[in-house]
């Protein structure tokens, strides 16, 4: 994000200047300026900007803003997280339904009237959402967003179709059940796929474009060799005008090279340039640069995308600070207020790690936030905090003496640099022993299953050295420090896969050889 904040700095100067009208809960203070002392009105002001900071947060259109106290209750349902997960609840459930529906799968076939219930019951909480946004912008405002209005089509539609199987008391084909994943996209925790399949839609017309272009260039060599090949006996290539298309198109993927040449060739060397010149020009230009057309389409779209979020989160920042300074010092926040805020915005935060935010977005450590710190508290609000004494405790620190010395001990020689060194130097010795034993199996011949070959003394020594490995780094390190690093777990899986390997030696073939992969972490 400081990438972007850089970014930002050049091309949001604008938005330093004079603050947009908005709208504010507190009735009594219609311009929004945190101007009254009151108890109620500054509660009001707290969270009329929390709201705005979290619309900045989901990139929620600013238009859906309650602009009165009776819109409040209706816009604080439609946002709380038990309605997020009753949409998605409905979404994941009528997909399942596939499951149940002719043609079905037999463990899990209902009679008709079951699942047409089970339908209709998850297409009636689906529009739950609208429903109660209805409340506070009106049923004018949703039609102007067109994915409301295909989510409530669809919604129609699928709700007729269900009360037909009910009462037809049969299944007929529904071309409808397969846009049920749309659904799902629409709901709050698919954002980003949402977002991604947005992009997609919007990169498809210079796509498009190259494709077109492609086949062009396709249909020109169909043509050109039906012509100049046709006449060749025993040429099923390019028999026929659909016969030369298609087996262009095949070339380039080169699936069919060279056999697609080899006749016409073998009647006239110099028809290998036809071919040559059509995969320079397809497959080695206009294919690169049809990646290349993807890419540059798709990246420019993400681009613009992250610009807007970025401009609008700051455009959030700019209408909760409105919301938050004084008439005494309209350009400041102080710290009662952003405690306040937090207590909307962020309410799981405790108040200690608050007064941490606060410090650590005021730079200029004058006791008050401006708007350029004030802008940077979504990279902010997240972050976990500790005590400095806990981030270099270990986890035996608090055992009881001499046991925290031995442990502590222990953490330091499974960290020493030697230790590091030595492990590795095992994990190249036994990535040589297992291609040597490899070799050995392979110069016997024949399929791996028929050879009856058992687990050397040498792996079984590898894995115990690993398996001591794991124990000490569990023991010194502790196990939350541990199962928490990528490569450690990497490593704990391989260990006890070749331990399981062993052991299942005794009772059928083994899979020690798992072990191979540890070699991996040498990369």
């Amino acid at each position: 994000m400081a990438e972007f904040a850089d970014i930002g700095q050049l091309i949001l100067d604008d938005l330093n200047t004079e603050y947009p009208e908005i709208y504010s809960l507190n009735e009594r203070n219609p311009e929004g300026h945190a101007h009254t002392g009151t108890e109620l009105n500054w509660k009001l002001n707290h969270l009329e900007a929390a709201i705005y900071l979290q619309e900045g947060e989901n990139n929620d259109k600013f238009f859906t803003h309650p602009a009165s106290h009776e819109a409040l209750p209706g816009y604080q349902i439609a946002h709380n997280t038990w309605l997020y997960v009753l949409d998605l609840f409905a979404s994941v459930s009528i997909l399942l339904l596939a499951a149940c529906e002719r043609p079905a799968v037999d463990l899990f076939m209902l009679p008709v009237g079951v699942h047409g219930s089970l339908e209709i019951l998850m297409l009636l909480l689906l529009p739950l959402e609208l429903g109660i946004r209805m409340t506070w912008l009106g049923w004018r405002v949703l039609i102007r967003h067109p994915r409301t209005v295909i989510k409530t089509s669809m919604l129609l539609i699928m709700l007729v179709e269900a009360i037909t199987v009910i009462c037809r008391q049969t299944n007929h084909f529904r071309v409808t059940r397969a846009l049920r994943p749309i659904f799902l996209l629409n709901t709050h925790y698919c954002r980003g796929v949402r977002r991604i399949a947005r992009q997609t839609l919007q990169s498809l017309p210079p796509i498009i474009d190259m494709l077109v272009l492609l086949l062009f260039i396709m249909l020109i060599f169909s043509i050109l060799g039906f012509y100049l090949f046709s006449t060749i006996p025993a040429n099923p290539y390019f028999a026929s005008l659909k016969d030369s298309f298609v087996s262009l198109f095949i070339l380039l993927t080169t699936a069919n090279y060279p056999d697609v040449m080899m006749p016409a060739y073998s009647t006239n060397q110099f028809s290998a340039l036809f071919f040559i010149t059509y995969l320079s020009i397809e497959l080695y230009f206009v294919m690169n640069l049809f990646l290349a057309v993807v890419y540059d389409t798709f990246s420019g779209f993400e681009k613009e995308k992250l610009k807007n979020l970025f401009l609008h989160k700051r455009e959030g920042c700019r209408r909760a600070f409105k919301l938050l300074v004084t008439k005494e010092d309209p350009h400041c926040i102080r710290l009662d207020s952003f405690m306040s805020l937090l207590a909307h915005f962020r309410p799981k935060l405790k108040r200690k790690e608050g007064y941490l935010m606060f410090k650590a977005l005021n730079t200029q450590k004058n006791g008050k936030l401006s708007l350029e710190e004030f802008y940077n508290i979504y990279n902010i609000c997240d972050l976990a905090w500790k005590p400095k004494s806990m981030v270099d405790k270990l986890w035996s620190a608090d055992f009881c003496h001499p046991f925290n010395t031995y442990f502590e001990k222990l953490n330091k020689f499974v960290t020493w640099k030697w230790f590091e060194i030595f492990v590795y130097l095992m994990i190249f010795a036994n990535f040589i022993s297992m291609i040597v034993e490899t070799i050995q199996v392979n110069m016997q011949g024949g399929p791996v299953s028929r050879n009856n070959f058992t687990i050397s003394d040498v792996s079984i020594a590898f894995i115990c050295i690993y398996t001591l490995e794991v124990i000490l780094k569990v023991m010194g390190k502790g196990p939350v420090e541990y199962f928490t690093n990528p490569w450690d777990i990497f490593d704990f899986l391989v260990t006890m896969a070749s331990l399981a390997g062993i052991i299942g030696e005794t009772v059928a073939d083994s899979f020690y050889y798992i072990i191979i992969l540890r070699p991996l972490r040498l990369l």
